[in-house]
């Protein structure tokens, strides 16, 4: 017998010892697949080009270690303990951490060995989700929402349990299985494409992506004036105000926001925040704005030690050893005068009630023209960023890092 033919005959015995060891110098040359035993394929390239090499686990026999499968290179590796997907190299195994072994698919551990759009149920992978997160992204990276019963978004954990756990560890498995449906936004504005609003369907239908009728407004161009309630901003009901683009304040951008002072929900993109104007007692300088706050200890420079509001600066007169809270003067870069900050609530402008139109001036709120205190208590003077404002509302704008006009308004 030539060495060709013994090598050939104990083909199948000798690659299962040679699969396991890349160094060794006994192999089996072939030309096609039909070369080499069952179970057994022809390596065209690589490092093992012309040699056979298993084409499938039952090449593969038993190890020291425990079971083994072959890999993509078509050798015999050990079925060895794993970390993450990324360690288990065969086709159609996946990482079980809870137990720590390489294992077939569809049978799974947690949520996270089954693809997207699948969840993990007593052991084995099934169609559904129980987040978002579950769900494949759609058109143009869309976000899919995860489904419940009602119509709504699931959510694991739900917000009942998501303030006191942490989200990593939380046993997904109690959470309920829902569906990814690209068709519905399920209750969640921030799943619609940018200016866009989640609305829930008629007679208990899923709700869907529409657009927003505030979007005749929102982020239109207005003329803004600090200490200025004047806006333009019209169309739409309630205390729409012309913002200032803070990100870059000296360049006067200015675009129209939208009332969200009762709860209303901004479109995709935008976020309700508060809106704070300047005083409309115009400086040239910290000097120039008249001290309106109580008296202080002028031994300070800032409030606070001096026994003035914190961001106000004790202003002392002449000589005196005591002087009175004020603000400070701020202006926009390159102009040489601006408009003082408050102290006290006094010093903003006073939400009154208009007579004819029987709304309050400044939160368009309804008032009765018999109440004179129908509109009290709406402006305040507040701390923000360093400074002190009125706050006078609250509005939709671009949410952090966007800005007007947004995707779909240009």
């Amino acid at each position: 017998m030539t060495r060709r033919a013994f090598l050939l005959a104990a083909a199948s015995g000798a690659l299962l010892l040679l699969s396991t060891c890349k160094n060794t110098s006994l192999k089996v040359a072939c030309q096609s697949d039909s070369d080499c035993g069952a179970n057994f394929r022809c390596a065209n390239s690589g490092q093992f080009g012309g040699d056979c090499v298993c084409a499938n686990n039952q090449a593969c026999p038993p190890g020291d270690a425990g079971p083994m499968f072959c890999n993509p290179q078509g050798l015999c590796q050990s079925q060895v303990g794993c970390f993450s997907n990324l360690d288990c190299t065969a086709s159609g195994l996946y990482c079980d951490t809870g137990v720590g072994l390489c294992v077939t698919w569809p049978a799974c551990g947690t949520d996270i060995d089954c693809p997207l759009g699948q969840v993990c149920s007593n052991q084995l992978c099934v169609a559904g989700c129980r987040s978002n997160g579950d769900c494949p992204l759609g058109d143009a990276g869309a976000v899919v929402p995860c489904v419940c019963s009602g119509g709504s978004e699931c959510q694991c954990p739900p917000p009942s349990d998501a303030g006191f756990v942490d989200p990593a560890s939380y046993d997904r498995s109690l959470c309920p299985i829902g569906a990814c449906n690209p068709n519905s936004c399920a209750g969640d504005t921030a799943v619609c494409p940018y200016n866009e609003s989640c609305v829930a369907g008629g007679d208990g239908g899923l709700s869907t992506c529409q657009s927003d009728s505030r979007d005749t407004v929102l982020c239109q161009n207005c003329t803004y004036s600090p200490g200025s309630l004047a806006s333009g901003c019209t169309g739409v009901p309630g205390a729409n105000f012309c913002l200032l683009d803070l990100s870059n304040p000296s360049g006067g951008t200015t675009f129209c926001g939208v009332d969200c002072s009762g709860g209303q929900g901004c479109p995709s993109g935008y976020e309700c925040d508060d809106v704070i104007i300047l005083t409309s007692s115009i400086c040239t300088s910290d000097l120039s704005c008249v001290p309106t706050g109580g008296a202080c200890n002028a031994t300070g420079a800032d409030g606070g030690s001096t026994g003035c509001p914190v961001d106000t600066i004790c202003d002392s007169v002449g000589t005196q050893s005591t002087g009175r809270c004020g603000g400070f003067c701020v202006k926009a870069e390159g102009e040489t005068a601006g408009f003082c900050t408050c102290v006290e609530d006094s010093d903003c402008p006073q939400d009154t009630c208009d007579t004819t139109a029987r709304t309050c001036t400044i939160s368009q709120k309804p008032c009765n023209p018999c109440d004179t205190a129908t509109c009290n208590s709406v402006v305040s003077c507040v701390d923000f960023g360093g400074a002190r404002g009125c706050w006078i509302g609250r509005n939709c704008a671009p949410t952090h890092g966007l800005h007007c006009p947004l995707p779909g308004q240009q």
